[in-house]
């Protein structure tokens, strides 16, 4: 009763709904039908229906007496596995057929896996570059999480070497159907993990470049409003931007392109765009041909022209910049050092430009070297920025001194124009006419070693290439350079003395005044003096660290005996003393002959 009341209710609301009768009579007597239709056709099926039924039971109950026999079958595998391993692999050849299967359909499913896996990791790092490429420039934000995302993947399978599940797992990404198996390196092949890494790094690359250069957009739009690249001072325009740049620093730092060493990339990117247009500069005045300031012989002049920039932005950078870098957490990062490098970075490219044609002018190279030199001792003595410090010990990349040392010519050039060098000061030494008088001949005691006008020249000549390469940050360069220039110069003076004793030594003198041996004497003495004033020298300098570096290096890459010794200098010293050694014998010999021969005249008498 409480069905028809509602049905009269919902349909029938006012009397004009009485006109809807004769529709609603036809339409439920369609459905009356069709309902008698249905019921006719079950009636049909259900004898059918229940045949099948009959037959399945049938074949179920057949079904399951087969599982019972194949289970206590398997049982008693199961039992023979346990108590005997040597009676199932030699007795039931069921059980070892069992086990094969198994084992073989156990690494098939791990290599199916593994590919699932390996697949999906693909498609995972596709997906985020496509989000990424969605998003920019409208939500950089988004740009930025999804770059995390995939150099966190990267920097997972590379530097901790985990799976690709793992890495799945971690991401929350959708899983493969094999949840048992926890890792999957052992399961990928070498190349397949190395594809996969590197299809993920060219990820990386594909969008760094889109998202920097929305970033540096911003930034630049920032720096343009506070007219850098001129000095900028802390003005009330500043620190009304000062959030805005911050902001932006902070997006650039996290764009770092992920490296195995988990060391930024040098210079910072903030600090690299900042440089951009103080590089247009540079390259507009000192490296367009016809520009009076662009001069081959004149490299002084943008040496000069970038010292006056690192001090007009002084200020700026290691006050307002670094706060900025602190604040963010990069209190590794010095906002000077970072733009000196930068700066440097610009210089090396351009002499890498000019050394072709400096090449044909040994007198300009020579130039060019001696001012880079000046300046990278500038930097050291006056900023406090070492670019050997300030990167990798070994690193090829370093300041403006690294354009002539990166390419082995230009670094041979260097050598040999510096030997040459080298080799003409020392002739000036031997042809002067008093170099074997003493320095301090008109001092007495002011030094027992006697030094002579040629041993102190040399010893400064030494000290003054020593000067010159010790600024290089590869080591094995200096090591070099210590090599064909330093160990050249000393074997050339050892042997311009050895020529000089062998000369006395094999002259046959019968008759000489009483002033010629004395002369004779006395060079004898100055050689024995200037050999023993270089050898104490040799060993000051065989202690300290620069010299130890390079003998420690030396050792490391030579096991063989030769390398024995406490310095690097111990071979030559060991040659130095030696002819010491023969001129002293030479001395007592002429000493011994002048003895006897008087002896001889005086009993004449």
């Amino acid at each position: 009763m409480t069905s028809v009341l509602e049905f009269l209710n919902e349909n029938f609301k006012s009397v004009t709904d009485l006109a809807k009768v004769d529709s609603l009579i036809s339409e439920h007597q369609n459905e009356l039908e069709r309902l008698q239709q249905r019921v006719s056709k079950q009636a049909e099926s259900y004898p059918k229906k229940l045949n099948e039924s009959l037959k399945s039971t049938k074949q179920s109950k057949e079904t399951l007496i087969s599982i019972q026999s194949n289970k206590d079958k398997l049982l008693n595998l199961i039992d023979t596995y346990d108590v005997s391993i040597p009676s199932l692999s030699s007795e039931s050849s069921d059980a070892k057929d069992l086990v094969r299967f198994l084992t073989e359909k156990y690494v098939l499913l791990e290599r199916f896996a593994a590919l699932h896996t390996y697949l999906r990791l693909l498609s995972l790092a596709d997906e985020l570059v496509e989000e990424i490429r969605t998003h920019n420039p409208n939500s950089i934000e988004k740009c930025l999480v999804s770059y995390q995302t995939i150099c966190k993947i990267w920097t997972k399978l590379v530097i901790e070497e985990a799976s690709a599940l793992d890495i799945l797992l971690e991401s929350g990404k959708e899983l493969p159907p094999w949840p048992s198996i926890k890792r999957l390196n052992d399961a990928l092949t070498p190349n397949a993990r190395t594809g996969l890494q590197s299809h993920i790094f060219g990820c990386i690359t594909a969008v760094y470049s889109d998202i920097t250069a929305t970033l540096e957009e911003k930034l630049n739009m920032l720096l343009t409003k506070i007219k850098w690249p001129n000095q900028v001072k802390a003005s009330e325009e500043f620190m009304t931007l000062k959030d805005d740049i911050k902001a932006v620093f902070r997006d650039l730092l996290s764009m770092n392109i992920p490296e195995k060493s988990g060391k930024l990339k040098r210079p910072v990117l903030p600090i690299q765009i900042m440089v951009k247009p103080i590089a247009l500069r540079l390259k507009f005045h000192f490296d367009q041909p016809g520009k009076p300031t662009a001069r081959l012989d004149k490299p002084e002049w943008i040496f000069q022209y970038v010292m006056n920039l690192i001090e007009e932005h002084n200020l700026f950078l290691q006050t307002q910049i670094q706060l900025i870098f602190e604040s963010l957490g990069y209190q590794q990062i010095n906002a000077k050092m970072e733009f000196i490098y930068a700066l440097e970075q610009i210089l090396s490219q351009k002499f890498r430009r000019d050394i072709p044609k400096l090449l044909s002018d040994a007198n300009l190279f020579a130039h060019a070297v001696t001012e880079s030199i000046t300046f990278t001792k500038t930097l050291r003595d006056v900023h406090g920025y070492d670019v050997s410090k300030y990167l990798k010990e070994n690193s090829n990349e370093g300041g403006v001194l690294s354009s002539f040392t990166d390419n082995d010519e230009w670094f041979s050039a260097w050598i040999d124009i510096e030997t040459e060098a080298g080799k003409t000061r020392l002739a000036e030494i031997f042809d002067g006419r008093d170099c074997w008088n003493l320095s301090f001949e008109s001092m007495t005691d002011i030094d027992e070693l006697k030094l002579s006008i040629a041993s102190d020249g040399f010893i400064l000549l030494l000290d003054t290439i020593s000067e010159r390469y010790k600024m290089l940050p590869n080591i094995l360069r200096r090591i070099s350079f210590f090599s064909e220039v330093q160990l050249t110069l000393l074997d050339e003076y050892l042997k311009f003395i050895r020529g000089k004793v062998d000369n006395h030594a094999n002259t046959f003198k019968p008759k000489i005044t009483l002033e010629q041996r004395n002369d004779d004497v006395f060079l004898l003495s100055r050689y024995c003096s200037s050999l023993n004033h270089v050898c104490h020298t040799l060993r000051d300098w065989g202690e300290e660290l620069f010299y130890l570096e390079m003998w420690e290096t030396i050792k490391k890459g030579n096991t063989s005996s030769e390398q024995d010794g406490d310095t690097i200098f111990d071979s030559i010293i060991s040659a130095y003393t030696d002819e010491y050694n023969r001129i002293l014998s030479i001395l007592v010999n002429d000493c011994d002959q002048e003895i006897t021969e008087s002896l001889w005249q005086y009993a004449k008498k």
